[in-house]
């Protein structure tokens, strides 16, 4: 997670589901704007970080939520 933190992402959240058919593990990360997080999410170094962490992970998903406090799904 340290890439996530150096593009400037706060990690907020990191879950591990033991029993169950969910996501097996979850973050979160807080960006200050919405317009920031698209950037985050269209630069070229998340997409190198994202290529990488996929060599390791299957049926990877991101979503970008408003902030409301707490874990959200």
């Amino acid at each position: 997670m340290p890439g996530i933190q150096r593009l400037g992402a706060e990690l907020t959240d990191a879950w591990a589901t033991v029993y169950g058919s969910g996501p097996q593990i979850t973050i979160g990360a807080l960006l200050p704007t919405v317009n920031r997080a698209r950037q985050f999410l269209s630069s070229p170094e998340w997409e190198g970080l994202f290529d990488s962490l996929n060599t390791y992970v299957h049926n990877f998903s991101q979503k970008m939520v408003e902030a409301r406090g707490g874990f959200q799904l």
